[in-house]
């Protein structure tokens, strides 16, 4: 079978260089995009894992009849994002772990497990809080302060309703201004607008109520 030019003819150099072209210019156009979807995504995974180490508190010392104690480490540099690091009081093969949050002491907390960003990708990391203390987890599921008082006992003005403690994950060096970005918004549109203030810095407030749902929102 003989074939004609039209079916011998190949690409040309000119053609293949346009068409590399063509390539580099819609990545350079779409490669931003990516970048904000891939950094909100690690900051949303930031959030929620200081939600699921909370909630895996609480399931513990619930299933185990020992309050565990939940230490918020704030965080600001790429190499410090911050930490919650739960303990549990005594000694469990020795029968004398602690049965309520009264009986914390400093020198006797012993390390079950920690929750660090440093161990995701991105920069997330944990800000701080409100109380920046101990959140104590009591065996029938409440949070409660260190020494097993009410959280609620303590007035702040930056706890919206139904909250009784708080934690926020953002960038590890975003500028964040506390009447601003932990604001407790009375309308939807205020609501919006503090989304859209938090998402530039890609910020997310994980609120801890004294008996209920530990919830994470932007």
């Amino acid at each position: 079978m003989i074939m004609n030019s039209k079916q011998k003819r190949g690409v040309t150099l000119v053609e293949l260089m346009v068409v590399i072209v063509l390539i580099a210019l819609l990545a350079s156009i779409a490669s931003p995009g990516i970048f904000r979807a891939i950094e909100r995504q690690n900051a949303q995974a930031t959030a929620s894992g200081v939600a699921n180490a909370l909630r895996t508190a609480r399931n513990q010392a619930m299933s185990r009849g020992t309050p565990l104690w939940a230490r918020i480490v704030p965080g600001t540099t790429s190499a410090n994002r911050g930490a919650v690091i739960v303990s549990r009081q005594g000694t469990f093969a020795a029968g004398n772990a602690a049965r309520s949050c009264r009986e914390y002491a400093a020198g006797g907390q012993v390390e079950v497990f920690r929750y660090s960003p440093a161990d995701l990708s991105g920069r997330g990391a944990i800000r701080g809080g409100d109380p920046v203390v101990n959140l104590c987890f009591s065996p029938d599921g409440r949070v409660l302060n260190q020494t097993g008082g009410l959280l609620s006992a303590t007035a702040s003005a930056l706890r919206c309703e139904g909250e009784d403690a708080f934690i926020y994950t953002a960038d590890f060096d975003a500028s964040i201004t506390p009447a601003t970005h932990l604001a407790c918004p009375g309308t939807a549109n205020a609501r919006k607008a503090l989304r859209d203030t938090r998402s530039l810095i890609r910020m997310y407030k994980i609120s801890v109520p004294f008996n209920g749902n530990i919830s994470v929102e932007q």
